[in-house]
């Protein structure tokens, strides 16, 4: 199975560098794949069935299930803490007062940002209605890795099938509360960093912000997003959320997948024809705030 395939390379990993690592991450944002490419149907292999959907949520569960007992195993009791680095959004309904735009809006978020996490804490995989099944661990994450970019506005989309998770309404049509977009079209929402930490506290975990970044042209404003988004995890913080770490996306311009070279994430700018580096200003913004928030030596 693909799950044991994947063991196989954990083992591999485990052996080579198990002695140099400290924080361990089995899968990067997998329910994207999962969503995109069994919910959805946009990427490989393009299709749209919760059955499959379900099924490969299983195997991604059991894969990162034995990869946490072979990390573990393979630190010889030196210090060792395995997560999944997960994708979480953060939602508002389409219309507030909607009652369905608002359940819409819960199924998105159980499956989007909670199915997984819930799932290997508690040992169970359960979706309303659709779902359950009993899984052979449970308390495999140390800790949360979270990737955080932006918001979706969820409106109902009608009954059954991939119609409960409802659908994205359009950015236009909350002109008032969109304040600006980065280069891909997210909306740059600060106050979703806080959201999405206040809702992952339940889960009683340390966290750590594996994922925030913004791609643009205006190195100012990418500037004022690294502030704005620690000003919101230092709000977090202050209400003693236990988050102990916090990674930019991303240290160089990079390939973004589906959209190419295009996006600019880097706090240091690569020009692809020479391949030579320049540090952007916002690279010390992000130094000096975290140097406070985090009380870093200077």
């Amino acid at each position: 199975s693909a799950s044991e395939k994947f063991a196989e390379f954990v083992r591999r990993v485990s052996a080579r560098f198990g002695r140099h690592v400290r924080y361990w991450i089995t899968f990067n944002e997998p329910l994207i794949y999962l969503y995109q490419g069994y919910v959805l149907g946009r990427w490989p292999p393009g299709e749209q069935s919760l059955t499959k959907a379900f099924q490969v949520v299983r195997e991604l569960i059991q894969a990162h299930i034995e990869s946490y007992r072979i990390l573990h195993e393979g630190a010889k009791g030196g210090e060792c803490y395995v997560s999944v680095a997960h994708h979480a959004i953060a939602f508002s309904p389409c219309r507030p007062a909607s009652i369905l735009d608002r359940f819409a809006l819960l199924q998105r978020d159980w499956f989007t940002n909670h199915l997984l996490v819930r799932s290997l804490l508690s040992g169970f995989l359960f979706f309303p209605g659709i779902f359950f099944e009993k899984l052979p661990a449970k308390g495999t994450l140390d800790y949360l890795g979270i990737n955080y970019y932006s918001r979706d506005f969820i409106r109902f989309a009608g009954w059954g099938g991939i119609r409960q998770f409802g659908e994205v309404c359009p950015k236009s049509h909350h002109p008032k509360q969109v304040q600006g977009l980065n280069d891909l079209g997210w909306e740059i929402y600060p106050k979703g960093l806080y959201e999405v930490i206040s809702s992952f506290r339940s889960f009683g975990l340390p966290i750590l912000i594996t994922e925030n970044g913004l791609t643009t042209s205006d190195d100012t404003l990418r500037a004022r997003f690294i502030e704005e988004h620690l000003g919101q995890l230092e709000k977090a913080r202050n209400e003693k959320a236990s988050i102990f770490g916090y990674f930019y996306w991303s240290l160089v311009d990079n390939f973004e997948w589906a959209e190419g070279f295009r996006p600019r994430f880097g706090l240091v700018e690569v020009d692809y024809k020479t391949q030579a580096r320049t540090v952007r200003p916002s690279a010390y913004v992000l130094r000096r705030t975290a140097e406070r928030i985090f009380r870093l030596p200077t």
